[in-house]
């Protein structure tokens, strides 16, 4: 979530829609609820199928579960 936007993963141009309050919410209590295990709530991006030149492997970031979950919904 950026700017209140979601961003799917995918390949270029990067698709978002903006996110609602609930979403937001549930990213964040599920973040906050296992801080404690924090490998519980994130999910590393070479364990997806995405390209290598795909922002969230370059960027060394880690995705929430509850933010891959909501995309795997809707995709």
């Amino acid at each position: 979530i950026l700017n209140g936007k979601i961003y799917l993963y995918g390949k270029l141009p990067y698709k978002y829609r903006y996110t609602n309050e609930e979403e937001k919410n549930l990213i964040i209590s599920n973040f906050v609820k296992n801080i404690n295990t924090f490998q519980s709530e994130i999910i590393d991006p070479k364990n997806l199928n995405i390209s290598k030149d795909h922002p969230l492997l370059w960027s060394n970031s880690y995705i929430s579960k509850s933010w891959y979950d909501i995309q795997k919904n809707i995709l």
